[in-house]
């Protein structure tokens, strides 16, 4: 599921009912502003580099 602006809108909105305002914007400010499969994992930064 891609996480777009239409999402990401509904989502403060619903945090907004439910944590009120500040909170909601506090909470959106600590998520991911991408996508969270072009984030590196522990594995992938333990393997080791190949020279080419």
């Amino acid at each position: 599921m891609t996480t777009d602006e239409p999402r990401i809108v509904r989502l403060h909105t619903k945090l907004v009912e439910v944590l009120g305002a500040d909170e909601a914007d506090t909470l959106m400010s600590l998520l991911l502003p991408g996508r969270w499969d072009a984030i590196a994992r522990r594995n992938d930064i333990s393997r080791p580099v190949q020279s080419q």
